[in-house]
């Protein structure tokens, strides 16, 4: 049987249209769930995040984290000799969230805040300071590893 080149792209045609006619019916009958409902009140909220970040790292001095024998010392810039600081300091365990260590920020004299490695397991750690100087937040992280 011989069939004519156009009776040919006719049922080309054909069959691109029903193809398309069925995705588009199959994607319009998904359901679609956002990761958040409230998304834009997320985004406003990463945001504000994100200006803390960039607010820490606009600063003359840089936020210092040193690791020396068995005493992690986190030091604050110099600038905010004078002010009160509210903050918190995490010790973030990305492979076990129950090793996970929340601490009020309370500095000594040399704005620096001590804290003993020795009750942390060995491994990756992440430190999260956020702190908050004259109605500004910040908030600086840093990767540490205990060996």
């Amino acid at each position: 049987m011989n069939i004519s080149w156009g009776i040919k792209i006719a049922a080309v045609y054909i069959i691109f249209v029903l193809i398309v006619l069925g995705t588009v019916i199959f994607s319009t009958t998904q359901e679609v769930n956002l990761v958040a409902d409230d998304y834009y009140q997320k985004e406003i909220e990463y945001q504000k995040h994100i200006d803390k970040i960039k607010r820490t790292k606009e600063l003359p001095e840089q936020i210092f984290v040193k690791l020396k024998d068995d005493y992690l010392t986190v030091t604050i810039p110099e600038v905010f000799k004078n002010e009160k600081l509210n903050g918190e300091i995490v010790l973030y365990r990305p492979s076990d969230n129950r090793k996970d260590f929340r601490m009020p920020l309370t500095l000594n004299d040399n704005l620096e805040y001590n804290i003993s490695t020795t009750r942390f397991d060995r491994g990756l750690w992440k430190i999260q300071i956020e702190w908050k100087a004259e109605n500004l937040d910040y908030f600086h992280e840093q990767i540490l590893m205990l060996n």
